[in-house]
This record gives structure tokens, C-alpha cells and sequence, in this order.
């Protein structure tokens, strides 16, 4: 079986968002998160075991596939679960990218909310429609996270570049 994970700077790296997600997709449509509980489970004990037995840290970044609050919450119960089961001791950090709907209202009220690119403008309307709004994290919360003795990290939705690079600048 090939793992699709990455071992950078003494961390193992495992990115589970997919293109536009974040942007695009229905969250309700996806459910709690992109796959199966079982496969889920599968992919996180290969990964987390690696980890484990190397004594690096693991990253999951955008979990569940689209990285909003109800894909960390599950991700973060499959790899609670995980740990009871094969009696692990890890120091977990959930680093969230969920946006608060006032503050985004506030900033597109007051002309501080752009789109970037190909994007279409902001409405109030779109805000207050949403399921869920989530933003691209960078290396910053990484850094800290792994400063602060984490072990495993599980991310709302991430840059490829914040999940790449904050091992390496906490190294």
C-alpha cells in the first residue's frame, strides 16, 4: 500500500484537502468529512504509527478534505479514538481556520473584504448563507503548535506552504 504522506525537517506532513473545497464545495453534501470512517481510521493509524515510531511529529492539514470545524471535530474523534485503542500518549493541537460570520459582515460593510483574483464579490447575503467559512492558514500556527511540544496537529484549511513550511521553521 503507498502512504501519501511526506516526511519534511523531522515531521511527517499529511495533506487531505482537495481543490477548491473550501471555496466551492457543500459542505452538507460532504458530510462530516470527504471518505469513510473506516478509511479515515486506516490512513490516520499508518500515519500517526510512522510518526509514533520515528518520534517526529505528524500534521494533518485541512482534515476531513475541507478543513471546517465539523472535519477537524472528526478527525480529531478518529485519532482520540486511535490513541485509546493502541494505547498512545500524544500531545494533540487543533488549530482551526473557521471564520466568524460578524466579522467578515463587519469588514465587508466597512470595504476591508476584496476578492482576490477570479472570485466573485462578497454579499451579505452570501455570508449569512454559508454553512461554513473557512480561511487558508500559513506556517505561523504550525511554529507554535510545535513549540509548544505537540505531536500531532490537525489543521483546518492550510496553504501547501504553511504545511510544508512550518516544520521547517520550527527545525
Amino acid at each position: 500500500m503507498k502512504m501519501k504522506f511526506k516526511e519534511i525537517a523531522g515531521s511527517i506532513v499529511a495533506p487531505q484537502g482537495f481543490m477548491a473545497s473550501g471555496v466551492f464545495c457543500d459542505i452538507k453534501r460532504l458530510g462530516t468529512g470527504k471518505g469513510s470512517n473506516k478509511g479515515q481510521k486506516r490512513d490516520l493509524a499508518l500515519i500517526i504509527r510512522a510518526g509514533h515510531e520515528r518520534r517526529i511529529p505528524v500534521i494533518i492539514g485541512t482534515a476531513g478534505g475541507a478543513g471546517a470545524a465539523p472535519h477537524l471535530a472528526w478527525t480529531r474523534e478518529i485519532i482520540e479514538e486511535l490513541t485509546r485503542e493502541r494505547g498512545l500518549s500524544l500531545r494533540l493541537a487543533v488549530i482551526a481556520s473557521d471564520l466568524d460570520r460578524a466579522v467578515l459582515s463587519s469588514a465587508l460593510a466597512e470595504g476591508r473584504l476584496r476578492p482576490l483574483g477570479f472570485a466573485r464579490e462578497a454579499t451579505p447575503a452570501a455570508i449569512d448563507q454559508s454553512t461554513h467559512i473557512v480561511a487558508q492558514i500559513g506556517l505561523t500556527p504550525f511554529v507554535e503548535a510545535l513549540a509548544g511540544g505537540a505531536n500531532v496537529g490537525v489543521t483546518g484549511r492550510v496553504t501547501d506552504t504553511g504545511l510544508t513550511l512550518g516544520p521547517l521553521v520550527h527545525e
